[in-house]
């Protein structure tokens, strides 16, 4: 599962990057029918809701598909629900995958100018190394929380400055404050007072604000105050297990957590 997980990673992350969804525009309009014969409106309609794509895309796609198909793609862009940012690149690169195969295939052909162009990223800039790095947050954030901390440790040694640029977009300790009260509140349930109150030592005054709301506060309170040397590394393990009991729950469908990420949905 792991595996699998990463090369999805590795893979998407280099499609996106050195094929560039919106470079269709530069395929002929007979190689452009033919690939939106073989795809499915409704992922076409959540590539183009990306709103990085330009407008000459779209015309591109609209002059090519049929009218019968013209007229479901127009409605689904109309009335669809917001979109998490994953869904659009996900299917950006459904579709890239299928222009890809469909030249290998012989079904299309991709003159060699227009073939460098594709994968040089000619027409448009190739995705820059931020995008990426969201999208990666994003197939982290659409595994089990188990999966998510298997890939995180990998990474912490196999790309280490990966790993870092990757933590703020996931959940962490401070983003308690995310959490809804009434989910929180399902949540410390869960958890022991003395792990609790070692993870609120020297913790922000607004995380420590939210869990006092959602919790017995003057026990709490009158943990963490309690003088004594306390070691940093128990403190992480037990900012850890809040974090995990969060995730597991969420996993679970019993709470809902937001991603802390600045452009999950597409709105």
């Amino acid at each position: 599962m792991l595996d699998a997980i990463r090369d999805e990673s590795a893979e998407l992350a280099w499609e996106l990057k050195t094929c560039v969804f919106g470079n269709i525009v530069i395929l002929d309009d007979e190689s452009v029918r033919a690939v939106l014969h073989e795809t499915d409106v409704l992922d076409l309609s959540m590539a183009l809701r990306d709103p990085e794509i330009d407008t000459d895309v779209q015309e591109k796609v609209f002059r090519n598909i049929s009218k019968r198909d013209l007229v479901i793609l127009k409605e689904n862009m109309r009335i669809i629900m917001p979109l998490w940012l994953w869904d659009t690149k996900k299917a950006q690169w459904k579709i890239i995958s299928l222009i890809r195969r469909m030249e290998e295939s012989d079904e299309i052909v991709i003159g060699h100018s227009t073939a460098d162009a594709w994968t040089q990223g000619e027409k448009l800039p190739d995705l820059p190394k931020e995008n990426v790095d969201d999208i990666l947050v994003e197939i982290l954030w659409n595994v089990d929380f188990v999966t998510e901390k298997q890939i995180m440790e990998s990474l912490k040694t196999e790309a280490p400055e990966l790993a870092e640029r990757l933590r703020p977009g996931l959940f962490n300790f401070e983003d308690v404050v995310l959490v809804s009260d009434n989910d929180l509140e399902k949540t410390l349930r869960e958890v022991e007072p003395d792990v609790l109150a070692l993870a609120l030592k020297d913790a922000h005054p607004e995380v420590q604000e939210k869990i006092f709301k959602n919790r017995a506060a003057d026990m709490v309170k009158e943990k963490v105050e309690a003088p004594g040397a306390i070691c940093t590394g128990d403190v992480k393990k037990a900012r850890e297990k809040i974090v995990s009991t969060i995730r597991q729950l969420d996993d679970k469908g019993e709470i809902f957590v937001v991603s802390p990420g600045e452009s999950k949905l597409i709105v």
